[in-house]
């Protein structure tokens, strides 16, 4: 039998890919008025079969009121939504018919596939979205692309150009520590951005 993660099973659980969803979630939920949630981090996608199994749990399925499931959608939305709802069905819980969406069991069932359950990218791409709209943001974003050119004319490209894009400008800003999580926790995004307004509106079911 699988042990609940806490005892009594809280009414919410949000399942997120990695610590550092984990602790953006964390600052975010309780200003959307979400207190009675438990954000939990699964580790990687290979992990998140063994973390759902845990969920399976009699009492929580019994007593939860909600279970989501929030992952990057990197390359590939589809793909990713579908990697989520096997391990849905593995599990024999309920799965939603797409993402965005929650199933009308109990407990309710949903996903989330990052940045917005369209577009390819991750919870990077989502938060550079929301600085590109504001004014502040275009502005800092407009000096970083200026240091980033500079950094490829040297021979110094970065990796992957959105996160490198979103990090410098944090750095930028005087966050010793640029990930999202740690930028969150700061008050660095503009939670009532449209950007944030999909992700918003599903975490409202909660």
């Amino acid at each position: 039998m699988s042990t609940p993660f806490v005892t009594p099973a809280p009414p919410a659980l949000l399942l997120v890919e990695g610590a550092t969803l984990k602790v953006l979630f964390e600052a975010w939920l309780p200003r959307l008025g979400k207190t009675a949630v438990q954000v939990i981090n699964f580790g990687g996608i290979s992990e998140l079969n063994g973390t759902l199994q845990r969920v399976a749990d009699p009492v929580f399925l019994s007593q939860g009121r909600s279970l989501a499931v929030v992952r990057d959608a990197e390359q590939d939305m589809n793909a990713a939504f579908q990697s989520v709802c096997h391990g849905l069905q593995r599990c024999k819980l309920p799965v939603p018919e797409s993402a965005g969406r929650w199933t009308s069991s109990k407990p309710m069932v949903g996903v989330f596939i990052l940045p917005d359950n369209r577009s390819v990218g991750m919870i990077e791409s989502l938060c550079l979205t929301a600085l590109e709209q504001s004014e502040t943001g275009r502005a800092a974003l407009a000096c970083t692309d200026a240091f980033l050119s500079c950094l490829a004319t040297a021979g110094k490209s970065a990796g992957n150009q959105t996160k490198a894009r979103l990090h410098a400008t944090l750095a930028g800003w005087g966050h010793h520590d640029p990930r999202v999580g740690a930028a969150a926790r700061a008050g660095s995004f503009d939670w009532n951005s449209p950007a944030f307004a999909p992700l918003a509106e599903f975490l409202d079911s909660f």
